[in-house]
């Protein structure tokens, strides 16, 4: 993080060992209440469904328009 012209590393500087604790211990809480970083990944959309969306028209080449 820049702040004043100078540059920060709260994640890796020891000066800023109170901060990284405490953002550890948050994480720990969340983690152990069942609240993950993981990415949700969307599901994947086979050919043929992809070719369905396009004979319905729900998938276009040209410019999105309201209905």
């Amino acid at each position: 993080m820049e702040m004043n012209g100078r540059v920060e590393k709260f994640m890796f500087d020891v000066k800023y060992k109170v901060i990284q604790d405490t953002l550890d211990g948050i994480m720990k809480a969340r983690a152990r209440a069942g609240m993950s970083l993981n990415k949700r990944q969307a599901a994947v959309i086979t050919e043929e469904m992809e070719n369905v969306l396009w004979n319905c028209g729900l998938l276009r080449d040209s410019s999105p328009q309201l209905y």
